[in-house]
């Protein structure tokens, strides 16, 4: 009895994530999930360690857990902060010179470091074109509690 119950509890439990808000505070069941793939999960060999991943998550459906794994930059810029840019000179030798920063550089992250959050909508997910291992995405399979895939980025 005590099994059926069980697996009752973990079939309809994905179905009332799926009705939470936005980013909600975590459930005793997400906190539960979100540890249990981060305590399992290998990331790639390029990846950083866990805690420089703001972990974010998604119930795509009562079988799957989608996530990804973005390494923000907490301290934005300052607004009289700049970026360099390497130049290659006429001589073969290369330099560097100063250039405006991407904007993205001087806005807050959405999610923090070291935290795991679930969002209600995968359009919430952080993304990045190209980048590499700053974003890790996983999909996690709840019936067999394994990973399908633990992939960093493209690289331009």
């Amino acid at each position: 009895m005590d099994e059926l119950k069980i697996n009752i509890t973990r079939s309809l439990l994905p179905l009332a994530l799926m009705s939470c808000g936005e980013q909600t505070e975590n459930t005793g069941y997400q906190d539960m999930l979100a540890r249990k793939i981060e305590s399992t999960i290998t990331l790639p060999d390029d990846a950083y360690e866990m805690e420089q991943y703001a972990r974010v998550y998604f119930l795509a459906s009562n079988d799957e857990v989608h996530a990804r794994y973005i390494r923000n930059f907490d301290n934005a810029l300052k607004p009289d902060e700049t970026c360099e840019q390497e130049v290659l000179l006429n001589n073969g030798e290369s330099t560097t010179r100063p250039v405006p920063c991407p904007e993205f550089l001087y806005e807050k992250p959405q999610f923090q470091t070291d935290q795991s959050v679930w969002v209600d909508d995968e359009t919430e997910f952080p993304g990045i074109d190209d980048g590499g291992c700053i974003l890790v995405s996983i999909i996690y399979d709840l019936k067999t509690n394994s990973f399908k895939s633990v992939s960093c980025n493209g690289q331009a």
